[in-house]
């Protein structure tokens, strides 16, 4: 599965393994001790139950991450890796996220366009677990509903996934987290010219 190349099911991704060094990321997972309760965004209700933040509240390893994952020479191997011009970053929605024991994300499309009209694409995830729990797995899927995932991702520290994001490409983390917090930093992409085919704008739709 962590072969460091492009896959194209159940939608186009790619897991990479040695994007960042190790220690940085550890670092940055401690980071997320160092910020108070009350500065994260809470989402609890029936569909997710995690925290989120933006780079903007991160410490200095987080941000470390962020400068790379909007630099030109990580956009540029995007660009290349999934054929699409004119990528840009953005972290509105994403940043730090934690989920704690017990807590999830259901499969679910992302939200498709940007609140200054650009068109998502591409979502980068990279985890800082160094002894996930398979709990914790993102699951990538070809439909919903099904009873398991086409793709496990393992949230673990140092592994990088990307893929892209359309009206089909199903993702979460449906089970209720077992062991330690689940921790990732989220960055997402976009384009000014909407992609071949796009549909009108909606929010993030969950599946039951």
């Amino acid at each position: 599965m962590i072969t460091n190349e492009l896959v194209l099911s159940p939608f186009p991704h790619i897991i990479w393994t040695n994007l960042f060094d190790k220690e940085l990321l550890e670092t940055a997972r401690g980071e997320f001790d160092t910020i108070p309760d009350g500065n994260w965004i809470k989402y609890e209700n029936a569909h997710e139950r995690k925290w989120a933040i933006t780079f903007a509240g991160a410490g200095p390893a987080c941000n470390e991450v962020a400068d790379y994952l909007q630099s030109k020479t990580f956009i540029d191997l995007l660009q290349s890796t999934f054929s699409i011009d004119g990528l840009s970053f953005s972290d509105l929605g994403g940043g730090l996220h934690r989920i704690r024991p017990g807590g999830m994300l259901d499969v679910h499309v992302d939200f498709n366009i940007h609140d200054d009209g650009r068109y998502r694409r591409l979502n980068v995830l990279t985890y800082l677990n160094s002894d996930p729990d398979p709990s914790g797995d993102l699951w990538l899927c070809q439909n919903w509903p099904q009873t398991e995932a086409t793709i496990r991702v393992p949230a673990k520290l140092g592994y990088t996934v990307a893929f892209t994001t359309s009206d089909t490409s199903w993702h979460g983390h449906p089970t209720a987290l077992v062991g330690n917090e689940r921790r990732s930093l989220a960055a997402y992409y976009y384009t000014a010219e909407p992609p071949e085919h796009h549909s009108d704008r909606h929010s993030t739709i969950f599946k039951d």
